[in-house]
């Protein structure tokens, strides 16, 4: 794979990790920008959140399902 592999890969985690934390930083605003309530606002952050970990934990599972995609 090499060093150009690990740079790719170092890149895509950083901007996975960007994107998920810039939107559950401004979900709440988004949310009482339209006209939402406080509450309701942080309540949608934290369904969000919630979804987030079953579904990390089993997508390594749904993925063992399918071929191998390497580079």
């Amino acid at each position: 794979m090499g060093e150009w592999g690990a740079w790719l890969i170092t890149l895509s985690f950083g901007l996975m990790g960007f994107s998920f934390y810039s939107f559950a930083a401004w979900l709440p605003q988004i949310i009482e920008g339209m006209g939402y309530s406080k509450s309701y606002s942080a309540n949608a952050l934290t369904l969000f959140v919630t979804i987030q970990i079953p579904v990390s934990l089993m997508l390594p599972l749904v993925l063992r399902r399918y071929p191998s995609r390497r580079l």
